[in-house]
């Protein structure tokens, strides 16, 4: 993770050992969740970026789980991913000081957890 963005692989394989920084100098968490297709991935994006969530939990296949964090500048968390293949939203839902969500600013993607 990184102001206001995360960079790294968008494909994750599942049984993958992973590490999840934070070289950013604000605290980000990283969270992702299961989506229901790569169409309803972006759909879930674009609502998260324009701050229109009301009705995404439609478009989601499954219950959030956290990849890392809250994280401080500099710190990781490794993990080995044991998730479901199929398309996911990665997110951080920290507040900015004008209590914004880092997903309003563009801290979301998508990715593809595969075998």
């Amino acid at each position: 993770s990184i102001e206001f963005g995360f960079r790294g692989p968008a494909t994750l394989h599942d049984g993958e050992l992973v590490r999840f920084e934070n070289e950013g100098f604000l605290v980000h968490m990283d969270v992702a969740f299961p989506a229901k297709s790569k169409k309803a991935a972006g759909q879930i994006v674009k609502g998260l970026l324009t701050g229109k969530e009301k009705g995404l939990e439609k478009l989601a296949s499954g219950a959030p789980f956290s990849f890392a964090g809250p994280l401080s500048t500099g710190a990781y968390q490794q993990e080995t991913i044991a998730a479901k293949p199929g398309w996911y939203v990665q997110a951080c839902f920290m507040e900015t000081q004008d209590g914004r969500d880092h997903t309003r600013l563009g801290m979301e993607r998508i990715i593809k957890i595969v075998k």
